[in-house]
């Protein structure tokens, strides 16, 4: 609203969210703390701005929550902020600002006056106040070098698939073409222009640009399109977490790997249950090997199966085991640990093969989480 000149709208609801949202229990946070993110709102609303876009050398300015704050802005030097006639229900629009005693008429902050050090006074009172009207009084943002094309997007297709998928690519700016290519290549103005949905029946490498004439092309984008030999497929006996699906129920068997950030999405989370699934390779074929990745980051509660064990059938009744991989990873190490767990020499006819990671239940009683449901991240099943 400070963008919008209506300052008042951010000062009532600045307010009610961290009367209404932020509490000092259990649940006193309304949502995911994102590595201190809402923490660091309410402390920079609490002191009356904030930085809408972060590197910019400004802060919009909302009401204090304190009667007077101080920042060390450096070496004898303080920037002090004070509020007149405030109450935490009533009194929170802000009649004026006075900035080293000077009236002020600005909603927002510039970063220099923390840094050199200086006194800001607010002002309140029961009822808002358009008190920005001058023009260029009010924060702004713009792109004022308009040749930027969008980059193009799938708007269709699955990355995995048995027999054929049909890929669709859409780009924002209606007038642009898209150009692509299949083969791994960068495209260029000389590529093949994108008509309507292209039908792959093998793995290929997707990649494309956006292009207007008169403008710079987009940027590429890549899309990795992979298809599953003989018609695999896989059943899950146990539940993953719906916000670390991975992909879906394919996601073990997508072939698409995971790097040792679990928040990719190549990662399928599995919290205080073990993960059970049986992967149909198709036909009755001879495996010789069979491993899966997990990954331990226990700061996430995200800790290595206790072990794995893998059996075998060739009608989906029956199964054999054929090995069990037990973990070496010790729950204490810190940081991200991807580790593949292998079965090695089995020389097995089967069509199908199960696997079954043990969770260990809960997190350690050292743990932060103690006693709280453990979490299994597996990315994909490989069986040669």
């Amino acid at each position: 609203y400070n963008y919008a000149r209506y300052p008042g709208r951010t000062q009532k609801r600045v307010r009610q969210i961290m009367a209404e949202m932020y509490s000092a229990s259990p649940d006193g946070l309304c949502g995911n703390e994102d590595c201190g993110q809402m923490s660091a709102w309410y402390v920079f609303s609490a002191l009356g701005f904030y930085p809408v876009t972060p590197g910019l050398a400004h802060y919009a300015i909302s009401t204090p929550l304190f009667d007077e704050a101080t920042i060390q802005a450096g070496p004898n030097k303080q920037f002090v902020i004070k509020v007149k006639n405030g109450s935490p229900e009533e009194n929170i629009y802000i009649e004026n600002i006075q900035k080293n005693g000077w009236d002020s008429n600005f909603s927002y902050l510039r970063h220099i006056y923390i840094t050199h050090g200086s006194e800001l006074v607010f002002n309140l009172s029961p009822q808002p106040k358009r008190w920005d009207v001058i023009e260029g009084y009010a924060p702004s943002t713009a792109i004022t070098d308009h040749l930027i094309l969008p980059v193009p997007y799938l708007s269709g297709g699955d990355r995995t698939f048995s027999e054929f998928t049909r890929i669709a690519l859409a780009c924002s700016d209606k007038n642009a073409l898209i150009l692509y290519t299949m083969d791994g290549s960068t495209p260029n103005p000389e590529s093949a222009i994108y008509y309507g949905p292209l039908l792959i029946e093998k793995s290929t490498t997707l990649k494309a640009i956006a292009y207007k004439e008169g403008m710079p092309p987009s940027l590429p984008i890549t899309a990795e399109f992979s298809k599953l030999p003989h018609n695999r497929s896989i059943q899950l006996r146990t539940t993953y977490g719906s916000q670390y699906a991975g992909g879906g129920d394919m996601a073990m068997i997508d072939l698409i790997r995971g790097s040792d950030n679990f928040r990719t999405g190549a990662w399928q989370g599995y919290q205080g249950v073990n993960v059970d699934a049986t992967v149909d390779l198709g036909r009755v074929q001879e495996v010789e090997r069979i491993s899966a990745g997990f990954l331990q980051d226990q700061g996430s509660w995200i800790f290595m199966p206790s072990e794995v064990v893998y059996s075998v059938s060739t009608d989906g009744v029956t199964f054999t085991p054929v090995g069990t991989f037990v973990n070496s990873i010790p729950p204490e190490q810190e940081g991200a640990v991807i580790e593949e767990f292998s079965i090695e020499n089995i020389h097995q006819s089967a069509r199908y093969v199960r696997l079954l990671a043990r969770n260990i239940g809960v997190c350690p009683k050292w743990h932060r989480g103690a006693g709280g449901r453990a979490w299994i991240f597996v990315d994909e099943i490989t069986i040669e």
